[in-house]
């Protein structure tokens, strides 16, 4: 009984300490927010807005450079990336350099701490 036992528990132990899932797709957490426009002209102000069809990233874990999935925000400008797991995250959007014209990106670390958490970040803006 000893020879079953034992070797039992340490197969149980090794399956429940690396089942530590990794951060992506497959939970009950959500991030959501909005994008807000600025449009400028030689400089100047034009316009402002919530910005529709804009395209949003996120990244998955800390290590990652490259995003792993990309939505566009609705006709007001949000967007939201549901069914994530627990942990660390990065959203990042483009926006464009007012005399330059050239595109930088503007991001922002979140972390889910609860299976069910959702996270409403702070509005970002960008330029165009």
């Amino acid at each position: 009984m000893k020879r079953i036992l034992f070797p039992s528990l340490i197969l149980l132990s090794i399956l429940f300490t690396s089942c530590k899932k990794e951060e992506g797709v497959g939970g009950m957490a959500t991030i959501k927010g909005k994008i807000w426009m600025k449009e400028y002209t030689g400089g100047v102000l034009i316009d402002q807005y919530f910005a529709p069809d804009h395209d949003v990233f996120i990244i998955y874990g800390e290590g990652n450079t490259y995003y792993d999935d990309k939505i566009s925000t609705s006709y007001d400008g949000s967007y939201e990336f549901r069914y994530l797991r627990p942990g660390r995250y990065k959203i990042f959007t483009y926006t464009k350099h007012e005399i330059t014209g050239n595109l930088s990106p503007e991001i922002r670390s979140v972390e889910i701490s609860g299976k069910k958490d959702v996270i409403v970040l702070d509005d970002i803006t960008v330029k165009d």
